[in-house]
C-alpha cells in the first residue's frame, strides 16, 4: 500500500519535470528497528530524503529530521560538510544490503557524490633557525632551506594533495633582516600553506616582524599574540581544503611555555591566555573542518600536557623544544609529531579521511634533506648569492 506522503512527493517530482525511478518499500522487506541519535556529516549531493532512505530505510521521516535540527530553515538547502542531528526513531524499517531504497529524485546533470577514502600529505617543518643552506656542520648534515625547495618540488610532482606547514622558529636570532626576508622568500618559493609564529619570530620585536614578513602575511597565523593595545595580530588560524577535505590549521604559543625566558626590552606585544582562546575556537572548528591541525610552539612537554587537558585536537605539529619525535606519539586521541632542529628534516602526516570525511587514520615519517640527492635548485642559488 503507497501512503500519502509518497504520492505527493511522486506528483511534485513530476511537476518539476524530474526522472525519477520509484522503489516503494514495504513492512516486510526489512526488520523495524530502533535507530539511536547521532550526528551525521552532510555529503555532496545529499537531500534529506535521501539521508533518511539511507540511514532509516524509510524516506519519509525526512520531517523528523527538519523538527531535530531548529538551523535548517529549508529542508532543500543543506550544506555539505555541516553536521546535523539524526534523532532517535522507533519502529523505522531497516533494510537489508540487498533491498533498494527509494531514492529522491535527481536531475540528470547532478554530478554523483565523491565517495572516499580521501587522502591529505601533510608536510611540514619545524624549527629552521634560518638556516639558508647546508651550513657544512659536524653535528648537521642535512641542507638547509635552499635545498628544501628541491625536495619539496619533488615531492609535490610525485604526489596529489599535497599540504605544506611549520609551526615556527624559521628566522633564528639574527638580527639582520635582509637574512630574515630570504627565509621569508624561500617559503613562499615553496608554497606553504600556513605557518605558525614563536619566539625566534618577535625576537627583534614585533614592529620588525610585521615589516619583514608584510609579504607573507596570509600564510601566518597564531591565535594568542596580541599587539600592545591588546588587539589581535595575526589570523587564528586558517581552513584550508584539500582533495574535498576542510583542516582548521590553529598557530599556538603561550606566555610560560614560549616567551617565558623573551627579553623584556623586545617585548611590544602581549600573549592571551591560550586554553581561554582554545576553549572558544575548538568547539566551532570542530564543526566547520574535518580535522584541526595545531602548529604549536609550546615545546614537546608543552604539547604534551596541553593534549592531555584538551580534547578534540587531531594533530599537533610541535616545535620550539626541536626535539626529534621519531616515533609519533598519541596523547588523549592527537597525533603529536615534531622534526628536530635546523630544518633539515621533512615530517609527512597521511591522513585518511572516508566518505563521510571523518579522519580514519594517519600515518608519519620524516624525510631527511640530503644535499647531494636535493642540490640547490639554480633559481634558487641565483637568488640567495
Amino acid at each position: 500500500m503507497v501512503n500519502r506522503p509518497i504520492i505527493s512527493y511522486i506528483r511534485r517530482a513530476a511537476a518539476l519535470s524530474m526522472v525519477m525511478t520509484a522503489i516503494v518499500l514495504t513492512a516486510g522487506q526489512g526488520m523495524t528497528a530502533e535507530v539511536p541519535a547521532r550526528k551525521y556529516i552532510v555529503r555532496p549531493g545529499d537531500t534529506l530524503w535521501d539521508i533518511c532512505g539511507r540511514e532509516y530505510g524509510d524516506c519519509t521521516v525526512w520531517p523528523r529530521i527538519l523538527s531535530a535540527n531548529p538551523g535548517l530553515a529549508d529542508p532543500h538547502l543543506i550544506v555539505p560538510g555541516r553536521t546535523i542531528v539524526l534523532p532517535t526513531l522507533s519502529g523505522v524499517v531497516t533494510v537489508p544490503a540487498t533491498a533498494p531504497v527509494l531514492q529522491e529524485p535527481v536531475a540528470p546533470s547532478a554530478a554523483p557524490a565523491e565517495r572516499g577514502p580521501f587522502t591529505v600529505r601533510l608536510l611540514f617543518t619545524n624549527n629552521s633557525n634560518g638556516k639558508l643552506v647546508f651550513c657544512n656542520c659536524p653535528n648537521d648534515p642535512f641542507g638547509g632551506l635552499a635545498e628544501r625547495v628541491a625536495f619539496i618540488r619533488e615531492y609535490r610532482a610525485a604526489n596529489d594533495n599535497v599540504l605544506l606547514v611549520d609551526s615556527g622558529g624559521y628566522l633564528g636570532l639574527s638580527p639582520a633582516k635582509e637574512k630574515a626576508r630570504m627565509v621569508m622568500t624561500l617559503m613562499g618559493q615553496m608554497g606553504y600553506d600556513a605557518v605558525g609564529v614563536g619566539d625566534q619570530e618577535l625576537f627583534n620585536s614585533l614592529k620588525t616582524y610585521l615589516d619583514i614578513s608584510s609579504g607573507s602575511s596570509d600564510m601566518l597565523v597564531n591565535a594568542v599574540i596580541l599587539d600592545s593595545s591588546g588587539a589581535p595580530v595575526f589570523a587564528p588560524y586558517r581552513i584550508v581544503t584539500v582533495n574535498g577535505i576542510k583542516l582548521a590549521l590553529v598557530g599556538i604559543a603561550s606566555e610560560n611555555d614560549t616567551f617565558r625566558f623573551f627579553p623584556d626590552d623586545k617585548r611590544d606585544f602581549r600573549v592571551a591566555d591560550l586554553d581561554s582562546i582554545l576553549a572558544r575556537l575548538l568547539p566551532e572548528l570542530q564543526e566547520t573542518a574535518d580535522a584541526v591541525v595545531l602548529l604549536s610552539q609550546l615545546g614537546a612537554n608543552g604539547d604534551r600536557a596541553f593534549a592531555e587537558r584538551t580534547g578534540g585536537i587531531d594533530l599537533i605539529v610541535g616545535g620550539h623544544s626541536q626535539t626529534l619525535i621519531e616515533k609519533a606519539e598519541r596523547v588523549n586521541g592527537a597525533m603529536i609529531v615534531q622534526a628536530g632542529k635546523g630544518g633539515g628534516r621533512v615530517g609527512e602526516v597521511v591522513m585518511t579521511f572516508g566518505d563521510d570525511h571523518r579522519l580514519e587514520g594517519m600515518t608519519y615519517r620524516l624525510y631527511e634533506i640530503d644535499i647531494e640527492r636535493y642540490p640547490i635548485p639554480g633559481d634558487i642559488l641565483t637568488m640567495i648569492e
